[in-house]
């Protein structure tokens, strides 16, 4: 509320006090309740064939994780679901980071699409009915550096796996830029097979190894 009272206030040269914020905010969810909203919302949500959502702690009045950057347990969350493109955005709070928080959302039960998430094991629960999943690729790059910080020779392959996808991410812009709706299939054929070898050789060389499981790479 601070924050955007001093964004106001820069913008506008309008000086605003926080409670202005807090109340403007809340005639507007007031109004979006009114017009059902997000019943409108989780109908347009659901016909897309295509879903990002993460949950974050949302850290507003007081601290919401631990001296390790874990979420305490009961602490508040915001859950954003968007269209890869963003043409729909959709905020929601939860009360806590459970499964039944997540169901309560009211959108993913019965829902058929592809959803790119993270691999928190609550998202599992929506499994049987998906078409499939795509792991979130910011969150797939962090756990690879972190097997890199483990030994970046030995452990190369993550580099490599990484580096594939990069090499992907570009060759799908170009090809949305020049208006292809698919790419070239040697290009993607020498993709797949590259990720498959290096994937492979991490499970290969590190099947048995004593991981902790926060920081098991595959």
């Amino acid at each position: 509320m601070g924050r955007t009272a001093m964004l106001v206030e820069a913008l506008l040269s309008a000086p605003v006090s926080t409670g202005f914020v807090a109340r403007a905010h809340e005639r507007v969810a007031d109004t979006l309740d009114q017009t059902g909203f997000d019943a409108a919302m989780r109908s347009a949500l659901a016909a897309e064939p295509v879903l990002c959502a993460d949950e974050t702690p949302g850290n507003i009045a007081r601290p919401d994780t631990d001296e390790d950057g874990q979420p305490v347990p009961g602490a508040p969350l915001v859950v954003c679901v968007h269209t890869p493109e963003q043409r729909l955005v959709w905020y929601r709070q939860l009360p806590a980071r459970t499964k039944k928080a997540l169901r309560a959302l009211g959108l993913f039960a019965d829902y058929t699409g592809y959803p790119v998430r993270d691999d928190y094991t609550a998202w599992h629960q929506f499994d049987p009915t998906l078409a499939g999943v795509q792991h979130c690729v910011a969150h797939l790059f962090r756990h690879l550096q972190g097997v890199l910080d483990l030994h970046p020779t030995q452990l190369g392959w993550a580099g490599t796996v990484r580096e594939v996808r990069r090499e992907a991410h570009g060759a799908v812009e170009d090809a949305v830029t020049a208006g292809q709706d698919r790419l070239d299939p040697d290009m993607l054929a020498d993709l797949r097979a590259r990720y498959d070898k290096a994937v492979a050789w991490g499970i290969a060389t590190n099947r048995h190894r004593d991981w902790a499981k926060a920081t098991t790479p595959v």
